[in-house]
């Protein structure tokens, strides 16, 4: 399936350590499942992105994971700011970081590392710009009043809910077109479906352990 069907898998690392990453998804092993997911799909790395959740408490690290992300050699390394959208409002106290604080951070890692991609993502460049897919296949939006809320289209396979997701979602950012170009693009993903839209799954931060989305 990865060789087929996929052009680009995330996986979650959001600290250099167990106790780092372990804190910011909320449970005591997913360090250590992550890693050994990461060394499974060695043979597929041209194909892993690897995602990371900025926030105030993991901010500081970023930087010492450079060395870790290099041994992993992912095609690309996505860092995200922290967006207190929906339930993740809950943990604004926790998290939350400025532009300036996630700027600062970026200016101190290397443009590539070891032919890794840093992908950068603050908020601002976010919103409006690709959908989630919920486990049961139902497909949220940002909200375009509300920049902490998200609103819900409906089932993945009805084809009124595709047609106004497209409607509603913006293009492609120009920070996420590279994404697929090693491919051959999007032919195998259906083209017409998903060249209007960053990326079908958002990275799943659990800055509480019921917010897979902020």
């Amino acid at each position: 399936m990865l060789t087929e069907g996929i052009d680009l898998l995330g996986l979650p690392l959001d600290g250099p350590r167990a106790d780092i990453h372990n804190r910011m998804r909320s449970t005591e092993s997913h360090f250590g499942v992550a890693l050994d997911r990461l060394l499974w799909l060695r043979p597929f790395m041209a194909k892993i992105k690897i995602n990371t959740f900025v926030s105030k408490f993991n901010v500081d690290t970023i930087p010492e994971m450079v060395p870790l992300i290099a041994r992993l050699g992912p095609s690309r390394w996505s860092l995200y700011q922290y967006w207190p959208l929906s339930h993740g409002k809950t943990a604004i106290t926790r998290h939350s970081i400025s532009d300036e604080q996630f700027s600062t951070m970026i200016e101190k890692l290397p443009a590539t590392i070891d032919g890794v991609l840093i992908e950068v993502n603050p908020l601002s460049v976010r919103r409006l710009t690709y959908p989630f897919v919920s486990h049961d296949g139902t497909i949220y939006i940002h909200d375009e009043t509300d920049d902490s809320s998200y609103r819900m289209l409906g089932p993945i396979f009805d084809d009124n809910v595709i047609t106004e997701l497209f409607a509603r979602c913006g293009v492609e950012r120009e920070e996420s077109k590279s994404r697929y170009a090693s491919h051959g693009g999007l032919g195998k993903m259906e083209s017409k479906r998903l060249d209007h839209c960053e990326n079908w799954v958002a990275p799943e931060p659990q800055c509480a352990r019921s917010v897979p989305d902020c």
